[in-house]
């Protein structure tokens, strides 16, 4: 039985010289619970402890709306992950970062294959207006590439999933 994944819609701008990037994708995420393998389905790709929590799996609800704009802005150190975005519900959002090898790229869309191995990177208040900003310091590392993938989650369980070249 096959797995079919809704389409989650990112706006995306590249401003080069003021530091906007996010990346022109068609993401998509699995249905409720979706994972890939078993205990071997953890990422390969583990960010250091300065950069983000320890690994964990996410139960993720079915979704059957796209999700709202996340942008991305990166600048000397740190990258603001954010969302101006009326249609956020709930009271936090929390990002985590998702590995690359959790992601598979079919003509041009992106889909989450696993929940495996995420890590959180912070989380923030969803703000009356339904906004919210996490600020990742990343400092000098280097982020896993070439593309860097990111899942924000509200603790009603909506979620978006956004992404940037690294």
């Amino acid at each position: 039985m096959g797995c079919r994944a809704v389409p989650a819609w990112v706006l995306t701008v590249c401003l080069g010289a003021a530091g906007i990037v996010a990346g022109c994708d068609h993401l998509a995420l699995p249905p409720a619970n979706h994972t890939t393998g078993g205990a071997g389905a953890v990422a390969a790709h583990v960010l250091p402890s300065d950069l983000a929590g320890p690994p964990e799996t996410l139960n993720l609800p079915r979704r059957s709306q796209p999700s709202p704009t996340i942008l991305i802005l990166r600048r000397r150190g740190e990258i603001q992950i954010y969302s101006r975005d009326a249609h956020w519900r709930g009271r936090r959002v929390t990002v985590y970062y998702v590995p690359p090898e959790n992601v598979e790229v079919r003509r041009g869309e992106h889909y989450l294959q696993s929940s495996a191995g995420l890590q959180r990177i912070g989380s923030a208040p969803v703000d009356a207006a339904g906004g919210w900003r996490v600020t990742w310091h990343t400092g000098a590392h280097d982020l896993p590439g070439p593309r860097t993938y990111l899942l924000a989650q509200t603790d009603t369980g909506q979620i978006g999933l956004a992404s940037f070249e690294t």
